[in-house]
This record gives structure tokens, C-alpha cells and sequence, in this order.
């Protein structure tokens, strides 16, 4: 092989590398919440989990499996497509059935399964289709497919669609997402638009301007990388200093705006929207009436908790689909409007989660 290249197999292995990766960092994110979590995984799957085989897909390094009450484990088989992850799965679950499978090949009989479930999973998969179409021929009638979301949808599809439209995609910085019952953590923004704030900025000589130039570029390539693109927009949407400056850097350009440029900018057709909610429209295709299934569920989940609050910490925290807030007192916008005050030494944790149940007739 010449020198400097590498094969295939090097570089699945490096992807396997970065999803362990990823997953770890996904975890740290979820400790805080584990308690609400697992209470509002526990109340779907008790009602439409049934009481015979559950088929986990996409397991992971068994985070899900860690969620689940004593007697949902025992009647678990988790399947992952990644050596790596069933490795490391098996390291931490010694006790679990965990089998190397893609969720569009899974290793059971037809009409055989009693539910499928998954956990941050079909926003990544490569076929949503294939991924129903093998539910669909593994599921008892009557069975269900579940997926749960609790943290940010990949936004690999969400990219591809806006690029479509002459649209790229920038994190929701300006409003609170927990604004509305489906968080909307994303921005739809006509690149025509972006590019003339990144001309105002250039023009002003602002400090900043080449990085929104260097974001920009990354959706008018030619051609366009939607995984490049992904990449870009994660990269932002996971660092609070780099969202923290994009806000500045879009307020800027608008005072450094000329009086017509301004009337301009009033005009920004840019609109938010919930990546949760653009995942529910794509399930609702995938699991649609023709392939033989009725839709039981589909909406957000939300519990809260009081527990003592350490003293560096704040006093409110909540987690919705992805979106943390880490604030001094408990916001407008509450996830859970049952939730009690938190009293002096307390603290306020709140969680909303995604899910969807579709049922086979």
C-alpha cells in the first residue's frame, strides 16, 4: 500500500473510534438527568413494551440497557452493528444478550418480536426505510417500534434537505428553543442572506468575519459534503463559547449594517425549527400505513425532580432533546409545568425526551 494511505479497514476502524468517542461524551451529558430518564423510558416501554422479547437496536456501548428497570433487562436482546461497540457493551453488561447486527439485518424469525426499541438511533442510520421495512418483518402483529430521543438530532439528513432549498443550517441562537413543546434547537438561513452579513463583516474589517466566510463555504461547495457540513454545524452546536459567538458575530453585523442594509437584515427570512420534530415527519414516513403500521405515540415526554444543589451549581437545570440550560432561577418557559419550586439549597432538574411508538397491525 503506498505510504500515507489507508485501507478500508483503517479507516472503519477510526469511525468506530469516533463513535465510542462520542459516545462517551453523550453520556457525560446524560449523568445529571439519569433519574428523570429513566423514569420516562420506564413509563413508555410499561405501556407499550408488551411483556415478551424486546429487540434493542443500534445498542451501542449499552446505554440504554443502564436505563432500564430489572425486568425490562431480562427480556432484552441488544443488537449493534459495530465490533467495537459490542465489545465494549459486553465489557460493561457482562450479563446481557448483545449480538453484532445491523437494524437492517436483524438476526430473528419473522413475526417473532414483541417490541423494538431504540435510543438515539434512527436519526443516523443510513436507510430509515430498510430499518421499518425489517421492523415490519420482524414484529409479531400487534408488536411495536419504539424510538427514544434525548439528545440532538444527527443533523446529516437535516443538512441535505436545506441544501436542497438553497438553505443552510445554523444553531438556534437567537430565542430560547424550550420556547415551544418541540424544542427548536435548529435554523433554517437562506445562504444569500448569510453571505451578505459575512460582506458587512469583511467590509468592517470585523476580527470574526473569516469564520462565519469558513462556515459559509462549507454549504456552497461544490460539491457539497452534507457529512462536512454536518460536522461544521456540530461542531458549534456543542461548544457554548462558539454559539456564545455566533450570536455576537450575527448582533454585530447588524449595527455595523448601512441604514438600507438594515432594512435589509429586517428582512432575514431565517426561521426555527425542531430537529426533533423534522426526525418525527421522517419516522412518520418510514413507519407509514403501507408498510403495515398505525402510529400509537409521537410527541415530547416531560418529568422533573428537586435535589439538593451543591454550591457550584445552579439552581435550575434542564435537558430537552439535547438543549441544556443551566440557569440561576427557574425559566419562563418550564419543560414540566407540574414541576415543584425548589426551595433554598435546592435544585430544579427537568427533562423532556422524543418519542415515538408505531404500532403493526
Amino acid at each position: 500500500m503506498p505510504k500515507g494511505r489507508k485501507s478500508k479497514r483503517g479507516f472503519a476502524g477510526q469511525a468506530e473510534l469516533g463513535v465510542v468517542s462520542k459516545l462517551s461524551a453523550v453520556r457525560e451529558q446524560r449523568t445529571p438527568f439519569v433519574p428523570l430518564t429513566e423514569t420516562l423510558i420506564a413509563e413508555v416501554l410499561a405501556k407499550f413494551g408488551l411483556r415478551g422479547l424486546l429487540v434493542e437496536i443500534g445498542a451501542g456501548d449499552g446505554q440504554l440497557r443502564a436505563l432500564l428497570t430489572a425486568s425490562v433487562r431480562s427480556r432484552v436482546v441488544h443488537t449493534e452493528p459495530s465490533a467495537l461497540g459490542v465489545k465494549k457493551f459486553k465489557a460493561t453488561h457482562t450479563d446481557a444478550d448483545i449480538r453484532c447486527a445491523a437494524a437492517e439485518a436483524l438476526p430473528f424469525e419473522d413475526n417473532s418480536v414483541d417490541a423494538v426499541v431504540g435510543l438515539c438511533v434512527l436519526d443516523i442510520v443510513k436507510d430509515g426505510e430498510a430499518v421499518a421495512q425489517e421492523c415490519a418483518r420482524v414484529l409479531k402483529p400487534g408488536g411495536c417500534f419504539i424510538h427514544l430521543l434525548d439528545m440532538s438530532v444527527e443533523p446529516l439528513l437535516v443538512v441535505s434537505q436545506l441544501q436542497a432549498a438553497e438553505l443552510m443550517l445554523l444553531p438556534n441562537v437567537f430565542s430560547d428553543p424550550c420556547a415551544k413543546a418541540w424544542p427548536e434547537d435548529m435554523v433554517a438561513a437562506p445562504l444569500a442572506q448569510v453571505q451578505r452579513l459575512v460582506v458587512i463583516l469583511e467590509r468592517a474589517r470585523h476580527p470574526s468575519a473569516g469564520a462565519l466566510r469558513k462556515y459559509l463555504a462549507v454549504f456552497m461547495a461544490s460539491p457539497f459534503s452534507a457529512r462536512r457540513a454536518a460536522a461544521a454545524y456540530t461542531a458549534i452546536m456543542e461548544d457554548g463559547n462558539a454559539r456564545k459567538g455566533l450570536f455576537e458575530l450575527l448582533r454585530a453585523a447588524g449595527q455595523l449594517a448601512t441604514s438600507e442594509e438594515q432594512a435589509e437584515l429586517a428582512r432575514f427570512e431565517g426561521y426555527p425549527f425542531s430537529g426533533a420534530q423534522f426526525l418525527d415527519r421522517r419516522l412518520r414516513e418510514w413507519f407509514s400505513a403501507e408498510r403495515g403500521f398505525a402510529i400509537a405515540q409521537s410527541d415530547m415526554l416531560a418529568t422533573a425532580h428537586i435535589c439538593p444543589r451543591l454550591p457550584n451549581e445552579r439552581a435550575y437545570l434542564s435537558l430537552a432533546a439535547g438543549h441544556v440550560r443551566h440557569l440561576s432561577e427557574p425559566p419562563v418557559h418550564r419543560l414540566c409545568e407540574t414541576a415543584p419550586r425548589a426551595g433554598e439549597g435546592e435544585r430544579l432538574v427537568e427533562q423532556s425526551i422524543y418519542a415515538f411508538v408505531a404500532q403493526k397491525s
